[in-house]
């Protein structure tokens, strides 16, 4: 009975540290210090499994910097993944699964898995000593996991939010390198309906009245504001509610590709008797979309000047001049005054360019609109028996937090929210924003923390404790998280500072 009791407080001890931390190299040297705590083996290696490779994540209970993959297209780590079943072997020379020169002795390898999905395993190795791993280390280590099911549970919720949050990444820096030049006709590939935007705030309220006055002109429009604000969904609605929404538009990024390359992508390019039409001819009267505008080169900055002007333009290499009434939008994260002051644009281009000027807020300052936005980043395109929702914790968490990345940042991190929570409601807990936050406030607040030289190493602590709590508002939760350590040593500690009665 006495063994039950430790086994079952250190599994709760354990399921209470996993359950803080997201980060799966901490997470499998936690669960590998625990198995081996019974197990005693020489050696311990744990690994990732990501897209039919396993990554090397620890190695006797340290991180390592330097992250190997293997492929798991043979070998044994390859059969365990397969199979989702454990394995052992006590005489590795003689087994066919090893090549020759391996100098472990005995081998036992221990999948992680949750719902039949192997997301890690760890390696046991006797190399200088003569342990045997035995039935009982296997049903050890399965009891382990089985009891450990929760937070192994949360870590593939994680990983799965984190390998799409990578893919995605990915595929739209690919998309914002390459920009096709096969492009079709107008009427298949350039229309568009008009984007829907929120605008519950005073401040895009005001934003969208402007923008539809302006959709009704013809003038030129610049866009500023900061990356995520959602300028180019701007330059969609204001096309699509103007009397161009019939032709064609286009939005094109100029920091993306080289200044040739761009040059014959809008403008198309004569060589000998064959003629390549560029957007800009093809487009006709619809829009184009230039982000990024502080990014053009001073030879396109002459070309656009020259098209805005006269309405006309010429091919690269070309001789005759092509006809076009094609609006430009422009957009851009900095301020093209400022530019023009340095010498970096030029003065007329800019002139031509903000005809009309609209400035789209960052989310700090539409906080009012962010009950909306989340509702339509969550639920807009799934069905109704896939809504989920935020709780009044979770949602106040979000007005609380600085958006650098704007609108963008919290799709981003609502997607992933959506991915962790087990069950309709979106908890706190399932915001991975903690670990930025902490790092925001550690900017603003480094001189909060002052060391004393007589200061003693139970004074340190308890001050940084204090700190801690004192910067996450009293969460307990949050702060035991930022500290590295669970909820109950916290309480603890306070107690034994005197700040909490023992009850609490």
């Amino acid at each position: 009975m006495g063994n039950t009791a430790k086994t079952s407080l250190n599994t709760n001890e354990l399921t209470s540290r996993l359950l803080s931390t997201l980060d799966e190299g901490l997470f499998f040297v936690e669960l590998s210090k625990h198995l081996n705590s019974e197990i005693k083996a020489d050696d311990i290696c744990s690994f990732l499994i990501k897209d039919e490779k396993a990554i090397a994540l620890s190695h006797n209970n340290r991180l390592l910097k330097r992250r190997e993959e293997l492929s798991l297209e043979s070998g044994v780590l390859a059969q365990v993944c397969r199979s989702n079943r454990p394995y052992y072997s006590n005489n590795t020379k003689s087994d066919p699964l090893f090549v020759d020169g391996d100098n472990r002795k005995a081998i036992m390898i221990i999948p992680i898995s949750v719902e039949g999905v192997v997301v890690g395993l760890i390696q046991f190795s006797a190399i200088k000593s003569d342990k045997e791993f035995s039935r009982e280390d296997i049903n050890f280590a399965i009891r382990s996991i089985s009891e450990l099911e929760n937070p192994i549970r949360n870590l593939k919720l994680y990983l799965s939010a984190k390998f799409l949050n990578e893919a995605l990444t990915e595929q739209l820096n690919s998309q914002n390198t390459v920009v096709p030049t096969n492009l079709v006709k107008v009427e298949n590939q350039f229309l568009i309906s008009a984007p829907s935007i929120i605008a519950k705030s005073e401040v895009m309220s005001e934003l969208m009245d402007l923008a539809d006055k302006v959709a009704k002109s013809d003038v030129s429009i610049l866009l500023e504001g900061a990356n995520g604000t959602g300028k180019d969904r701007l330059a969609r609605y204001i096309h699509a509610s103007s009397e161009r929404t019939k032709q064609g538009f286009f939005s094109i990024n100029c920091a993306s590709m080289a200044p040739r390359d761009l040059e014959i992508e809008l403008f198309g390019m004569e060589e000998g008797n064959v003629v390549t039409n560029g957007i800009i001819e093809k487009l006709s009267a619809g829009t184009v979309v230039l982000r990024n505008i502080h990014a053009l080169s001073i030879e396109l900055q002459a070309r656009f000047l020259n098209l805005i002007k006269d309405r006309n333009a010429f091919r690269v290499n070309g001789t005759t001049s092509f006809s076009s009434e094609v609006r430009v939008i422009s957009t851009t994260n900095q301020k093209l005054s400022e530019l023009v002051e340095q010498g970096l644009f030029r003065q007329d281009l800019y002139y031509c360019l903000n005809m009309m000027t609209i400035v789209v807020p960052a989310l700090s300052e539409r906080v009012n609109d962010i009950d909306n936005l989340v509702d339509e980043i969550l639920n807009s395109e799934r069905r109704s028996d896939e809504h989920k929702s935020l709780t009044p914790g979770a949602l106040k968490l979000l007005k609380e937090y600085q958006w650098k990345g704007n609108v963008s940042e919290l799709k981003t991190v609502l997607e992933q929210a959506y991915i962790l929570a087990t069950g309709i409601m979106i908890d706190a807990t399932d915001l991975c924003l903690e670990a930025r936050e902490v790092e925001q406030e550690e900017e603003q607040e480094q001189d909060l923390f002052e060391f004393e030289e007589d200061m003693t190493l139970d004074e340190l602590e308890r001050r940084f404790i204090c700190i801690t709590l004192e910067r996450l508002k009293g969460n307990k939760t949050k702060t035991a998280k930022a500290l590295g350590i669970t909820v109950k040593t916290l309480y603890n500690k306070l107690h034994s500072y005197d700040m909490i009665t023992k009850e609490a």
